[in-house]
């Protein structure tokens, strides 16, 4: 499959191209296969960010069992431009934005004096990156519990909103979350596939193991006896059976030692047995 490219459409109104876009992004995000969706998603980011004049667009995602954490996982962005950090505790430098966005709200800013008193904080942080105005739409499928956050901004000068292009950006931003819940699916199969394999493989050796353990115990049932003394060497053996030591067996001839040492899978040196036989 060829790259994903978004036609010009000069000879229409920005409004319209970006109307003509859209539907072609939705088609093309369709059959996407899950290795490629990254990239996907950056080429989409740049040129919707060309075709309406933006400066950035950036896709952070939250990471599982880290609550107000964001991991920057896709950005495109003028190059020499200042990016957000990858990693960032999002009630820190957006308080007020993250707020409302993990309570399923858009945030659209045209004017940062807009903001209310309560989002200082997050004011100060939109100086320090440059940015004039922005639209922050959650991601989320099917109702489910929000899991980032795609944004929309320009550095050079501050514009308006219009709510049909809001609308705009959070059919971008449901495509989005549709194609990154498809991938960490398809990844998650995979993973699980992969636990499945290796436990077979663990189950096939664990059942060698046994059929080993079963012949070693039909093989050796001429050792019998229900004294204690017995049941208590019997057990001193299987204590040591499975240490990768060697392990010195004494006896008079004749006393089993050989018996012991193979219920066990004991090794004895040669010379030992030479010695104490």
């Amino acid at each position: 499959m060829a790259p994903l490219e978004i036609k010009s459409y000069t000879k229409l109104d920005k409004p319209l191209r970006f109307e003509m876009a859209l539907a072609e992004i939705l088609t093309l995000f369709v059959n996407f296969p899950a290795n490629r969706i990254d990239s996907e998603i950056e080429a989409v980011q740049r040129r919707v960010c060309e075709l309406l004049n933006l400066d950035r667009s950036t896709l952070f995602q939250i990471p599982e069992g880290e609550p107000g954490m964001m991991m920057l996982t896709h950005i495109h962005q003028p190059p020499g431009t200042l990016p957000p950090p990858e990693k960032l505790n999002a009630n820190d430098f957006f308080p007020w934005s993250v707020k409302k966005i993990l309570g399923g709200e858009t945030v659209t800013i045209s004017k940062m004096t807009d903001l209310p008193p309560e989002a200082g904080h997050d004011r100060e942080s939109f100086d320090f990156y440059g940015t004039r105005s922005v639209v922050a739409v959650p991601l989320t499928v099917e109702r489910s519990k929000i899991f980032g956050l795609l944004t929309f901004a320009v550095t050079r000068k501050e514009r308006e909103w219009p709510e049909t292009l809001v609308q705009q950006f959070k059919l971008v931003a449901q495509i989005f979350a549709n194609a990154i819940a498809h991938k960490n699916m398809e990844e998650k199969l995979k993973q699980r596939l992969r636990e499945i394999e290796n436990l077979k493989e663990q189950l096939e050796q664990e059942n060698i193991y046994l059929k080993e353990e079963v012949k070693l115990l039909v093989e050796h049932t001429d050792i019998v006896g229900q004294h204690v003394a017995m049941k208590k060497v019997l057990a001193q053996v299987e204590q040591v059976a499975g240490l990768d030591s060697t392990v010195l067996l004494l006896g008079e001839t004749g006393t089993g030692k050989t018996l012991l040492a193979r219920f066990g899978r004991l090794i004895i040196p040669a010379i030992l047995q030479r010695n104490y036989l």
